[in-house]
Order: C-alpha cells, then structure tokens, then sequence
C-alpha cells in the first residue's frame, strides 16, 4: 500500500496535497517560485496507488488581473466535490511594496485553466475549504478566512496578524 506522502513527495517541491473525493487520487503541486519573482507553479494528480501521475496545469507567469508573479503557495489545496476543481492560495506581490495583494486560485482540472478569483492584503491566510455537498449548485461554493490587520514585507513574509 502507498501512503498519501510517498505518492507526492518523490518530486522537489511538492506541496498543497489534497485527496479527491472519490478518495482514489491524489492533487498536488510543484512549487518552483520564488517571492516576487514568479517562476513556476505546477497542478499535478497521480493515483493513490503511485500510477498515472499527470500535470494538469503550470502557471510560469502573470495571471490576468495580478499585480506580479504566484508565489508562497499555502501548504494546503482543496478539491470541490465534484473533482473538477482544485483552488489553492499565495502571494501576488512583485517585490516593488509591503502589503501587496494574496490571492486565491481556482484550478479547472478537465480543461488544465486557470482563474484568479480573489485577491487584496487581507487574504494571507485564506484557508480556502471547498463545500462538500453533492449538489452541482453547492460544488462551487468556497469557504474563505479574510485577516484584517495583517502586514507582509514586499516579499509576502507575513510579520503581523490581527489576533482580535
């Protein structure tokens, strides 16, 4: 029997698991990026028996409606329940200021896209948890922590949290 870490940490980088909710694949990503630089973010799935390991998608630059390049992924990804989509947040920032936007992104997993669906410097923590329910309405629906008072340097390094 595989364990859930050695289906994903065979490769560097390899962050953000989440299992499907069938509970037979595994969804993860390859962190090459580097605060405010950019580099690349890879989706990837295997299954939980270690075969058909695929990428689904890389983001190697600038997404639309993004102040600079994803980088500082949060270490945890969530899977709707429908399987189609895998969301994950980080940082937006280009080195240039502190306090620059994070952001959240939704992976499209049948069509490899992505879209960048929330971003502002209150959202360093997202914790984003997609909706269990069955229901195809409900599938979509994501539950996000908003922190106000945070305060990043313009690396994204997070040195305050509001813990009111």
């Amino acid at each position: 029997m595989l364990t859930v870490s050695a289906a994903y940490r065979t490769e560097l980088g390899a962050t953000a698991p989440s299992i499907a909710p069938a509970g037979d694949v595994l969804f993860y990503f390859t962190n090459e990026t580097e605060p405010a630089q950019g580099g690349r973010l890879t989706l990837k799935r295997v299954n939980l028996d270690g075969t058909q390991r695929e990428q689904i998608c890389v983001v190697d630059g600038v997404l639309p409606g993004a102040p600079g390049p994803f980088s500082r992924p949060y270490p945890l990804s969530t899977v709707s329940s429908d399987g189609q989509r895998v969301a994950i947040s980080g940082f937006l920032g280009d080195g240039s200021a502190a306090d620059a936007p994070w952001g959240l992104l939704v992976f499209d997993v049948p069509s490899g896209r992505v879209e960048l669906i929330l971003q502002g410097s209150t959202w360093c923590n997202v914790h984003p948890q997609y909706c269990r329910s069955k229901e195809s309405s409900a599938s979509h629906d994501l539950l996000v922590q908003e922190n106000h008072g945070n305060e990043c340097d313009a690396s994204g390094a997070v040195y305050e949290v509001d813990r009111r």
